[in-house]
């Protein structure tokens, strides 16, 4: 019986150790995938960014992050928007064989530029915000 018991209880002590350490793992982090565009995943389901916010309310300082990386991202997509149609207006006429006006198309291709940096910025930001996130949500504050 004493040998039975030798076996028995550090086995249940071992299972026990283990099922608590796997009970305590946090399915609920989000997972940066990199690609030719940057995803944000939680449980298998891509988020959108205001779906991030969202599920950041009770950290603000990763949702702060994350909103600058909203703002930023609008800002870079209005400058890509306006760049790429005037760009593109003057680039299709002179396919047409109109007259072109090269420093407007080039003025758009500035503004694609411009948007560049901010896209950037706002990957980057996005990125510290899932970061601050998954840090708070494993330490559990």
């Amino acid at each position: 019986m004493f040998m039975l018991m030798k076996w028995i209880l550090p086995t249940i002590v071992f299972l026990a150790t283990f099922s608590a350490c796997k009970g305590q793992a946090r399915l609920d982090t989000i997972v940066v995938q990199q690609g030719s565009v940057t995803a944000f995943m939680l449980n298998g389901k891509q988020l959108r960014p205001k779906e991030m916010v969202a599920l950041m309310q009770p950290y603000p300082l990763a949702q702060g992050q994350m909103r600058t990386a909203i703002s930023q991202n609008t800002v870079g997509q209005v400058f890509a928007f306006a760049g790429g149609f005037v760009a593109g207006w003057f680039i299709g006429r002179a396919l047409t064989e109109r007259p072109a006006r090269w420093p407007l198309a080039a003025l758009g291709a500035g503004l694609l530029g411009i948007s560049v940096p901010f896209h950037n910025a706002a990957v980057k930001n996005a990125k510290r915000a899932v970061r601050m996130y998954n840090y708070s949500v494993l330490i559990g504050q």
